[in-house]
């Protein structure tokens, strides 16, 4: 029972570590979506800065929001693969530590 305690602790504590290539990896694909972020800002800004009107301002809006929306839908899209892959790790460790 003890055991059992020590590695459920050991997995609770558990963080993502990346070795030295995934850390910079890892780095580089946060960078360049901070990048696409910074460069949609932007365009947006630039939208409503050129924008004469009350209709063209809100097109600039309507086109900033349907940018969103789709990288909310990813986020989430990439969010739920990473559950299900972490859910998946979890089974197989049950199962490993079940099996005599």
């Amino acid at each position: 029972m003890r055991s059992l305690a020590l590695v459920a602790l050991a997995f609770s504590l558990h963080t993502t570590c990346y070795s030295n290539d995934d850390l910079s990896a890892h780095k580089l694909e946060v960078t360049a979506e901070i990048d696409q972020h910074i460069s949609k800002l932007q365009e947006h800004k630039s939208c409503i800065n050129s924008a004469g009107t009350k209709e063209a301002l809100m097109e600039c809006r309507k086109t900033m929001k349907t940018w969103r929306d789709s990288e909310r839908s990813e986020h989430l899209e990439k969010r739920k693969s990473r559950i299900e892959e972490r859910m998946q790790k979890l089974q197989d460790r049950k199962n490993k530590l079940s099996t005599p």
